[in-house]
């Protein structure tokens, strides 16, 4: 502590104070006081000499909505320590701005900048121009033809410009970096890097992709090598742009049965709802056979896939939790849940669950997942827990993003 450290200085000076050379007694002196001023700070949590936080504003452009993420990373730890401090959203997508382009950054970005920077300046007092700040498009942006993306992120980037704000990576992320970051978010957030324990695979479903990540136990396709901690991961890590849960499941209602997918009693457009499970399932299963999603089935040959513990997140949580298994989820159990609750009619299902959202997908949502987790990726039983956040903090790919660059 700092009071027996300081009690062992004076006693050395005793020791040492028998010595009348002037020169011996000053160098004693100046050194208890320098050694007390250190241990003075480090009991006050300071750290002078160390680097100080950096703060990063990192803006995810999906394709339901924008949210802005700020963030305080510490570079001094083996791992760098990267705190979520802000959030702020709105529900304003940037692939919205095919036909207006030049609305997109005042529209979209510029107000969640506006409350990102008002919160770093009023709690840290760092100045706008050293704060990083990045917009990334995700699925929904890559949808969107190259020459309007470069309309948009242009506007974009004049929304960070007008915030004094500086420049960082603007532009839609490729599916595969997207489930890199996934991967590296999670595991992050679980402390897997600094426990030192086995990394755990993702499976995410968006509205519009769906990712696929884990530690390949070689270097083979689709890897990515990351060092962390001082352990290198073969990152394998996939996206497949059709296969979000909106987007599987608008291509499922082109197929024969689609009815078969929905509740008695709920009727919208060319839809009369009459539930079936197996034939909701294969309904899905057309859909990802299709050569648009070639190497989905193939996933599971992949090197170290079949011992990893894998996480499912987004679309994934949100169906296991509504058919309450999201903690020991398999196969058996959801299909049973799934055929118990869809059974019902429309109404019931309103009766029972009012505060539900969308619950007129909900049956289709989840056999969907049935058909993309344990049909397609071959997931085990035990193989799955699903995840919204993990220690306090919301699962994503944006922090995932700050630790690779970070790291390189």
């Amino acid at each position: 502590s700092f009071y027996q450290a300081l009690t062992m200085t004076f006693a050395f000076f005793m020791q040492n104070s028998g010595d009348k050379d002037p020169m011996k007694i000053s160098t004693s002196l100046k050194f208890i006081a320098s050694l007390s001023f250190a241990l003075l700070l480090n009991a006050c949590g300071l750290n002078i000499g160390g680097s100080s936080p950096t703060y990063q504003i990192v803006v995810d452009a999906g394709s339901t909505g924008t949210r802005a993420y700020v963030y305080q990373i510490d570079q001094s730890t083996a791992v760098p320590t990267i705190t979520n401090v802000f959030t702020t959203k709105n529900d304003i997508a940037l692939a919205n701005f095919v036909a207006n382009p030049t609305d997109a950054g005042p529209t979209a970005i510029q107000p969640l900048l506006d409350n990102a920077e008002a919160f770093i300046n009023d709690n840290y007092g760092v100045p706008s121009d050293q704060v990083t700040t990045s917009v990334l498009g995700t699925a929904g942006m890559r949808l969107v033809p190259a020459s309007d993306q470069t309309n948009i992120y242009q506007s974009v980037t004049s929304a960070i410009n007008n915030e004094n704000l500086s420049v960082g990576t603007v532009g839609t992320i490729t599916g595969q970096n997207e489930a890199l970051y996934e991967w590296l978010d999670a595991n992050y957030l679980l402390n897997n890097f600094t426990d030192g324990g086995p990394t755990q695979g993702i499976i995410e479903v968006g509205g519009t992709s769906a990712q696929v990540a884990f530690a390949s136990t070689s270097s083979t396709r689709n890897t990515v090598e990351v060092r962390v901690n001082g352990t290198n991961y073969f990152v394998f890590s996939t996206s497949f742009l059709g296969l979000g849960q909106d987007q599987a499941r608008a291509q499922m209602n082109s197929t024969p049965n689609h009815n078969q997918c929905y509740p008695v009693g709920y009727n919208n457009g060319s839809i009369t709802g009459n539930f079936n499970l197996a034939g909701c399932v294969n309904n899905y299963s057309i859909v990802t056979s299709s050569p648009n999603y070639a190497g989905l089935n193939a996933i599971s040959t992949t090197p170290g896939f079949n011992n990893q513990q894998f996480i499912g997140l987004g679309g994934v949580f949100f169906s296991l939790d509504f058919f309450g298994i999201a903690a020991q989820p398999n196969q058996p159990l959801l299909e049973q849940n799934i055929s118990t609750t869809c059974s019902k009619t429309y109404s019931e299902l309103q009766a029972l669950y009012p505060n539900a959202f969308l619950l007129f997908n909900q049956c289709a949502n989840a056999s969907y997942m049935d058909e993309l987790i344990y049909n397609d990726l071959s997931i085990n039983s035990n193989q799955l827990i699903a995840l919204n956040s993990a220690n306090g903090t919301a699962l994503g790919y944006t922090l995932g993003f700050v630790l690779f660059n970070s790291l390189n």
